[in-house]
């Protein structure tokens, strides 16, 4: 449920914490979110062009009690008209990653 809005000095990307891994069961060892963007050139939007790593957000639960179910994360390094495609993995403590959530665009636009 990844989503993606124009916000005051930046993108700002919000999604829900995943609870079940694909298979149905409770998901109990995520350790962080892998954000990856790409940006589409306006000369060739069909332009294949891969996603690079943009960030690593760290879950970091209270006493492992208090689980946080929403993120957000605020993107600034932007060029301005360029249009930008995100998607998030999460990440599990062995280092492993989950498939990629939808992608979600926007033009940046200051």
């Amino acid at each position: 449920d990844l989503k993606v809005k124009v916000g005051k000095g930046g993108i700002v990307l919000t999604w829900s914490r995943p609870t079940h891994y694909v298979d149905g069961k409770r998901l109990q060892d995520l350790a962080g979110f892998v954000i990856f963007r790409k940006e589409i050139s306006s000369a060739c939007p069909d332009c294949p062009v891969p996603y690079r790593e943009r960030a690593t957000i760290l879950v970091e639960d209270l006493e492992k009690f208090i689980k946080k179910r929403k993120f957000r994360f605020m993107d600034r390094e932007l060029t301005p008209q360029a249009t930008y495609s995100y998607r998030v993995f999460s990440r599990l403590l062995d280092g492993s990653l989950s498939n990629p959530s939808n992608d979600a665009g926007v033009t940046w636009r200051p």
